[in-house]
């Protein structure tokens, strides 16, 4: 079964690769077109539908769990019959009522009151009405308000933010796993998700250093671990790295970036040359990323690596050469520069093929030219 998780943009790449059977958690699938596609047996759970079109979608044994519509207005858009062979559990609306959203108990309206703010991000009184709405530090809210509440994530930083802060808390309670029952995990992996899109600043750290990542990991610290995580949740994260759709590899990548040094073994876990191929990417962020990992692990070589990574220096070298040196020939000035960077922050003063980066002093865009001459003086090449 295919696994999507936290979709915040349902563009044509995810609609190009969605399959048969595929399970689709915690997205917002706003105007996602949808029409035409083989959805059969396919699970959406805890999904914003407005406007998602399935009109002339196979659909057989399709099913629906805590899935949302923010307003009656923006109801899914469904061939007529759908609701013979299609199951609905825990929606906020009704399906054999045109879509009306219902609020038939306290729950339910706390839940379409959460998301009636959804498309409202610039109001700077939100959270606290969700704080008013669920408290999630108090023993009797539901799976349901907390599914919706995972929809925080999408809104601008400062609430990312807050919402990170507001499930860390959730997590701790000792209650979570009976709340969340078997969305526990994909709620954690969720949150750990988009923990790496959430701007923290120093604080960032010191929390992340709390989670428990394996026996080996994090030995030094003395106060109490918060909650585990599997390491097979974190090489999930890591491996969507590997997706045909560009959200997708740059999740993967920030998870990558995100745990990297809390375990030395899963260093040697990591597709380097993955990563390695997202030098090249037309994606700012992905090159960025790839760029960050890259010289991290350079600079780890060069302090002394701790001895528990398999990968040698002059191995790592050896697989990221091929990639260099198309990246110093590359079209993109942006992309000439990332191989400047990381030759600047390795070990390459011997290197056999200083010439090309010799050749940039040259280049045509100012910035390639000046750090050209500058790692060119750095390892006295001139």
């Amino acid at each position: 079964m295919e696994r999507y998780l936290g979709i915040e943009c349902f563009d044509e790449s995810y609609s190009k690769v969605l399959t048969v059977s595929s399970k689709i958690l915690f997205s917002d699938l706003y105007n996602a077109d949808l029409s035409g596609k083989d959805l059969s047996n396919c699970v959406f759970i805890g999904c914003v539908l407005d406007n998602c079109d399935f009109q002339g979608a196979t659909m057989e044994s399709c099913s629906f769990q805590y899935c949302y519509i923010t307003e009656d207005s923006k109801r899914p858009l469904f061939d007529p019959g759908h609701a013979d062979f299609l199951e609905f559990r825990h929606c906020n609306f009704d399906p054999d009522k045109s879509f009306e959203i219902s609020a038939v108990d306290d729950v339910q309206k706390n839940i379409n009151q959460i998301l009636r703010l959804r498309r409202n991000s610039d109001d700077v009184g939100m959270l606290d009405e969700i704080h008013a709405i669920v408290p999630l530090d108090e023993a009797g809210v539901e799976l349901g308000e907390i599914v919706a509440c995972t929809h925080l994530f999408y809104y601008a930083e400062w609430i990312k933010l807050n919402a990170f802060h507001y499930y860390f808390r959730f997590f701790q309670r000792p209650e979570a796993k009976d709340i969340l029952g078997e969305l526990y995990d994909d709620l954690l992996e969720f949150f750990l998700s988009f923990s790496a899109d959430a701007y923290l600043g120093h604080d960032y750290k010191k929390i992340f250093d709390k989670f428990y990542f394996g026996a080996d990991a994090l030995s030094s610290i003395k106060e109490p671990l918060l909650f585990k995580v599997k390491e097979s949740m974190v090489f999930d994260l890591i491996n969507r790295m590997h997706s045909e759709v560009p959200q997708e590899q740059l999740k993967g990548m920030k998870c990558a970036y995100l745990f990297f040094g809390y375990d030395r073994g899963y260093t040697n876990k990591y597709d380097f040359d993955r990563i390695f191929s997202f030098l090249l990417s037309d994606t700012k962020e992905l090159r960025k990323k790839a760029r960050g990992i890259t010289i991290v692990m350079l600079r780890e070589f060069i302090l002394g690596p701790d001895e528990k990574i398999e990968i040698t220096l002059e191995e790592f070298q050896s697989k990221l050469e091929p990639y260099l040196l198309k990246v110093l020939v590359s079209s993109l000035s942006a992309v000439r520069l990332i191989g400047l960077k990381i030759i600047e922050n390795g070990n390459y003063s011997d290197w056999e093929h200083k010439n090309l980066a010799l050749k940039l002093m040259d280049d045509e865009n100012e910035g390639v030219r000046v750090l050209a001459k500058e790692v060119a003086t750095s390892y006295e090449w001139l």
